[in-house]
């Protein structure tokens, strides 16, 4: 690929990884082991997906008798898993867009609509999901990082000190769904950037958990663990007590917007790259 391809494919997969793992962040009342989880979670990860990248290209190369058929039955389990992240990618942006931004319970009008725009964008050119992460990226940085730099003001350093002894308990409730979302987040990748070094995946992710790691220290150093685990959406709730005085007295707009297109980007992702394995599957069956 060429080089902005990369770099689209790079701002691409830094939203995907971002994602809704912005809105399920949840900590529990022992800091040390929520420290231990998110690092050992952020690391494991990058060395899960540069080890799936590694093996997905070994395949590609490797001959022999029964390939074919255990090819589709990957592709099968793959799509499985698309069309899970995807519809709980929704979900979650639905439920968060229905009880803070809309103040309902009512969900179905945020999730069709949300769910049809990113069908939308996935059945349009591949193209055309690459130049919209071109474009979204930037925005997203800077939200991101204006969101914690007027956070800085409500935020206490002895928050993000290690102050009780780990436990284990809390370790496993942090990092697990912390993992495991990171690397979900591998599988579309691995579709749309099949023809990308292993380079382009680590870039990714570093970009992605850098924004990650901002919005955990925005969340942490502004509540702390205890308070934090007690909060539904607490990025969301770090988030609404910083302003930018008489400019926005809230910065709950960057946040949607955040959260929108992050969500956008990797559902539709998921579903693009669900769909093309379904037709390399109807290619492999009927040539």
């Amino acid at each position: 690929m060429t080089n902005t391809d990369n770099r689209r494919f790079i701002c691409l997969s830094s939203l995907t990884v971002v994602g809704d793992i912005i809105l399920c962040l949840s900590f529990t009342e022992n800091p040390t082991d929520d420290m231990i989880g998110i690092i050992a979670a952020f690391i494991l990860s990058v060395v899960s997906v540069i080890l799936i990248k590694k093996c997905a290209q070994l395949w590609d190369i490797k001959e022999f008798k029964y390939k074919q058929p255990l090819s589709v039955a990957f592709m099968l389990v793959a799509v499985l898993l698309l069309v899970t992240v995807a519809v709980f990618t929704v979900y979650n942006f639905s439920s968060y867009a229905a009880n803070i931004m809309l103040s309902t319970k009512e969900i179905f009008l945020p999730f069709v609509t949300f769910g049809g725009l990113a069908a939308v964008i996935a059945f349009s050119d591949k193209n055309v999901l690459l130049k919209l992460s071109l474009l979204l990226f930037p925005a997203v940085v800077i939200f991101i990082i204006v969101m914690f730099a007027f956070s800085v003001q409500f935020m206490n350093v002895k928050y993000l000190l290690p102050y009780k002894e780990p436990d284990g308990t809390g370790f496993f409730k942090t990092f697990l769904p912390l993992f495991l979302s990171l690397v979900a987040s591998a599988v579309p990748l691995l579709v749309i950037g099949k023809n990308n070094k292993k380079r382009s995946f680590v870039w990714s992710y570093l970009f992605g958990i850098g924004l990650l790691v901002l919005c955990i220290v925005n969340t942490l150093a502004v509540f702390g663990g205890e308070l934090a685990a007690t909060l539904s959406y607490p990025y969301s709730k770090a988030v609404s007590t910083a302003s930018m005085g008489e400019i926005f007295s809230r910065l709950d707009g960057f946040l949607y917007a955040v959260c929108f297109f992050t969500g956008l980007i990797k559902t539709s992702a998921c579903i693009f790259s669900a769909v093309y394995l379904l037709r390399s599957v109807i290619q492999k069956i009927h040539p």
